[in-house]
């Protein structure tokens, strides 16, 4: 039938795109928490690692700890900063910080230099990542929340169209059949369904509902009933 496809048609389309809007909002933003979960993961655990390594160093000379915890503490941050190694150049950096441990724990000044100037640099490295994937996952959720938008105005305009649809194609026309059964009911027989713009089934429907009308009240009898009315119009 014309009106049960124009109906399924109507509410399947409806029902698609907001389909379409939720699996779209969570695909973009599940693009987004690999970025966030790589500044979290990397970047901030080796951020964190770096800054026990510089406190360790400076507390090479406060005799709170033995040589040995020192070095304990050393190598527990140097081996978090390698399994969060992400970026160019860590490793090698890391390769640098572990070769002047022990010259850098015992106070030695060139290699306590280059730890320094080392783990700086790491700091730097992971510093530029987490900004670099900061504007990543701001990037894309603004191209979310700009798509979500997108296809939610889409979906406003489509769902006007189809409103308009359904109220020319069916809502009018079943008010049209209302107002002329109802006009019959009131007394009025001349009234009838006109045909406007809407299913095939709808036209049959107008089309018997017209037949029927005439056989109750045939149009002879209504010429014949009016003609006395406007002869006694046109005595008066």
């Amino acid at each position: 039938m014309e009106l049960r496809r124009d109906l399924l048609l109507a509410i399947g389309v409806l029902i698609m795109i907001n389909i379409a809007i939720a699996f779209g909002a969570i695909g973009l933003f599940s693009r987004m928490s690999p970025a966030i979960d790589r500044i979290l993961d990397q970047n901030v655990e080796s951020f964190e690692a770096a800054g026990d390594m510089l406190m360790i160093l400076s507390e090479t000379h406060s005799h709170e700890q033995t040589a040995e915890q020192l070095h304990r503490r050393y190598a527990e941050a140097l081996g978090r900063a390698r399994q969060n190694v992400g970026e160019p150049n860590e490793g090698a950096l890391l390769d640098q910080i572990e070769k002047n441990t022990a010259g850098a724990l015992r106070g030695d000044p060139r290699a306590l230099r280059q730890s320094i100037r080392a783990i700086d640099q790491l700091l730097h490295i992971n510093r530029i990542a987490m900004d670099r994937q900061y504007h990543e996952a701001r990037r894309l959720g603004l191209a979310g929340i700009w798509t979500v938008v997108f296809v939610a105005t889409f979906s406003f305009i489509i769902g006007l169209i189809t409103l308009r649809q359904i109220r020319m194609r069916i809502l009018d026309p079943i008010g049209e059949l209302h107002d002329v059964l109802s006009a019959f009911q009131r007394g009025d027989p001349f009234r009838r369904c006109h045909v406007i713009h809407t299913t095939s089934e709808v036209r049959h429907i107008f089309r018997i509902t017209n037949e029927l009308l005439d056989r109750i009240a045939p149009p002879s009898d209504l010429v014949g009933r009016r003609a006395p009315d406007q002869k006694q119009t046109a005595h008066r």
